[in-house]
C-alpha cells in the first residue's frame, strides 16, 4: 500500500474527528454569547408559541402541513441554559433543559412560558445528551438580534433563495429539463411548513446546499475521493444538526444530481458500487460523528449513562408499541404511505406530469433506453424510506405527519428517471467552464 493511499485511508477515518472538533468550537462559541438579549427574545418568542401550543397546522385542514412547536420551544429552552447555571464544557457536551413541576406542565410550548416565569420553581436536566445539539450554534446567535417570527422569515427567505439558486445552477449545468421534476418532488415535503419550523428547516439546508455545491464544483469533487469525502461531511453535518426524522433525503438529493451530472451507467452493478461507496461515506460520517461526540462526552464529563439512554431510545423508537396502542410494522408503513399521498392538488399534480412523461416516451419509443443500472436507482431510492418505515415503527407511527415527506425520495428517483430517458444529451460532458 503506497502513501498516498494511506493518507487518503487516514483523512477519511479522521474525518469525523475533525468535524466533531469543529462543531464543538462552533458549540463553544454560541455559549459565550450573552444571554440577556437571548432570554429577552425567547420571553417573546414564548407568547407566539402558547398562542400556536405544540402542533400547529400552517393549513388548518391540512394536518400534513403541522409544525413540530414541541421540538421548537424544546430548541428555544435549551437557548436559555448559559454559563451563569453550568461549565462551558456540560454546555457543549450535555443537552441541557429547564425542567418545571409536573403540575404545570401541560405540554412543551406551555412548559417554556413556565421556565421564564421566576414564580415557578426550575431545575436544570439533561434531556437531549445522546445528540450533538449543534443547531444551538444557530439558534442562539439568531436570538441575540431576533425573535421567532424573525427566524421564521429568515427560514422563508433562505428557502427561495435557495431554491432558485438549485434552478439556476442547474440551468447552467445544462439540466433546464430536471427542473420541474425536482421541484415537484421538492414540494412534496410542504415547503412552507419546513420554512416555518426550525425543527424541519435543518435537513433543507442540509439537503440543498450540499447539492448546489455539487453542481457548482462537480469537476473538482469527482478527482480522487472528493466525493467519498463530500459525503461523508454531509453526513457528519446530518448528525450534527440533529436530523433524527429526514437524514435519508441529505443523502438522497445530492446522490440524484451526481447521476444527473455523471450520467447513469447502464450497468446495474456500476450504479450499485458507485451508490454504496458514497452511502457508506455519509453513513460512517453520520454515525462517526455520534461515536466521537460520545466519546468526548464520556472522557470529559464521564458521562457514563449516555450509551445505555441511546440502548433505550433504538429499543423503544423500533418497537411496535406506541403509548397504550399495539402497532404492526406494516401499519407503520402504510400510515405513511397514505399520508404521503393525502394532498389532493399535489397528487393530481404528479400524477398529471408521470401520464404526460409516460405518453412522450412511448411516442418516442424511449423505453429502450431504460437500462439495468436506473431500474437499480429506482429500486434502491424506493426501498431506503420503506425500510426505514419498517425498522424504526414505533417512531415514524408516532410522527407520521412529518415522516410521510420520506416518500419524496422515490418520486424524486421517478421524476428524474422519466426525464432522463427523453432527454438525448443525457450522457453529455459539461465542459468545466460551463458552470463558473
Amino acid at each position: 500500500m503506497n502513501a498516498g493511499k494511506i493518507r487518503r485511508i487516514a483523512v477519511f477515518l479522521f474525518t469525523p474527528v475533525v468535524m466533531c472538533c469543529v462543531g464543538i468550537a462552533l458549540l463553544a462559541g454560541a455559549f459565550l454569547l450573552p444571554l440577556k438579549p437571548i432570554r429577552h427574545h425567547v420571553q417573546k418568542s414564548s407568547h407566539q408559541l402558547v398562542q400556536e401550543t405544540d402542533y400547529f397546522s400552517v393549513t388548518p385542514t391540512d394536518r400534513m402541513s403541522r409544525l413540530d412547536n414541541y421540538s421548537d420551544a424544546v430548541y428555544l429552552n435549551q437557548a436559555l441554559v448559559g454559563l451563569d447555571s453550568l461549565s462551558l464544557r456540560e454546555c457543549v457536551l450535555k443537552g441541557y433543559v429547564y425542567s418545571v413541576p409536573d403540575s404545570v406542565w401541560q405540554g412543551e410550548t406551555w412548559g417554556l412560558a413556565q421556565v421564564l416565569n421566576p414564580d415557578i420553581p426550575v431545575e436544570i436536566i439533561d434531556a437531549r445528551g445522546r445528540f450533538f445539539n449543534g443547531y444551538m450554534a444557530v439558534v442562539k446567535a439568531f436570538l441575540v438580534v431576533t425573535d421567532y417570527s424573525g427566524i421564521r422569515e429568515f427560514n422563508i427567505l433562505a428557502e427561495i433563495l435557495l431554491l432558485f439558486l438549485l434552478c439556476y445552477y442547474m440551468q447552467k449545468r445544462r439540466l433546464g429539463g430536471y427542473i420541474l421534476p425536482v421541484v415537484l418532488a421538492l414540494l412534496m415535503l410542504r415547503p412552507i411548513s419546513i420554512a416555518c419550523c426550525m425543527a424541519y428547516a435543518g435537513f433543507y439546508y442540509c439537503s440543498v446546499i450540499p447539492s448546489l455545491i455539487i453542481l457548482a464544483a462537480h469537476e473538482k469533487l469527482k478527482k480522487g475521493i472528493w466525493y467519498i469525502l463530500f459525503f461523508e461531511f454531509i453526513g457528519c453535518w446530518t448528525f450534527y444538526f440533529n436530523m433524527n426524522y429526514f437524514q435519508l433525503i441529505t443523502f438522497c438529493l445530492p446522490l440524484v444530481f451526481v447521476f444527473l451530472l455523471d450520467g447513469f451507467p447502464e450497468d446495474a452493478s456500476s450504479v450499485f458500487w458507485k451508490g454504496a461507496v458514497l452511502f457508506f461515506a455519509w453513513c460512517f460520517g453520520y454515525y462517526g460523528m455520534m461515536l466521537v461526540k460520545w466519546v468526548a462526552a464520556f472522557l470529559i464529563l464521564h458521562q457514563s449513562d449516555l450509551f445505555s439512554a441511546v440502548i433505550s431510545q433504538a429499543l423503544m423508537r423500533t418497537s411496535t408499541g406506541v403509548s397504550s396502542e399495539q402497532i404492526t410494522r406494516l401499519s407503520a408503513l402504510s400510515v405513511n404511505f397514505l399520508k404521503a399521498f393525502s394532498d389532493v392538488g399535489w397528487d393530481l399534480a404528479e400524477l398529471a406530469f408521470v401520464v404526460c412523461m409516460l405518453v412522450i416516451i412511448g411516442k418516442r419509443k424511449a423505453w429502450n433506453k431504460l437500462s439495468g443500472g436506473m431500474i437499480l436507482f429506482f429500486v434502491a431510492m424506493l426501498l431506503l424510506p420503506l425500510v426505514r418505515y419498517l425498522i424504526f415503527a414505533n417512531h415514524v407511527y408516532e410522527h407520521y405527519e412529518v415522516m410521510h415527506r420520506l416518500m419524496m425520495i422515490p418520486i424524486l428517483a421517478l421524476n428524474v428517471l422519466l426525464v432522463y430517458l427523453v432527454t438525448d444529451n443525457r450522457h453529455e460532458k459539461i465542459p468545466e467552464n460551463s458552470a463558473s
